[in-house]
């Protein structure tokens, strides 16, 4: 299981935060990756796929409704696309990219805690399901 937790307060101490990368050549599997902004205000979605094939990115809530459909086309190896998560009330939400052959999921949760040290706090989670 692949975690990456994020805060405002430490971010204030942090230098730089790291995430993954990749690089996918053509015949590889659907990879999908979700990087958080250090504001957790947003996150970056980055789907690596082989070309010739189309894949689709749902983003769903907690009650099974559909936030955000996209098709990436089959010309498309890399897709980059940001969520504004300031947007999305506290909750858990899917995010689920499938080709022919391959299921990404992950969850992201989505937590404020009213009263820190620092203020309010939103803390962003993501977890990979499948």
């Amino acid at each position: 299981m692949t975690l990456q937790r994020f805060s405002r307060a430490a971010a204030a101490g942090a230098a730089a935060l790291i995430f993954s990368s990749f690089t996918t050549p053509a015949h590889s599997p659907l990879t999908t990756d979700v990087r958080l902004g250090r504001d957790a205000s947003e996150a970056r979605v980055v789907v690596l796929k082989p070309e010739g094939r189309s894949a689709q990115l749902l983003l769903k809530d907690a009650q099974n409704r559909l936030l955000l459909d996209c098709l990436l086309e089959e010309r498309q190896v890399k897709t980059e696309l940001d969520l504004r998560l300031s947007t999305l009330p506290e909750g858990t939400y899917r995010l689920k990219v499938t080709d022919a052959q391959t299921v990404n999921v992950k969850e992201i949760t989505i937590r404020e805690i009213p009263d820190t040290d620092f203020g309010p706090e939103r803390i962003i989670s993501v977890k990979l399901i499948e």
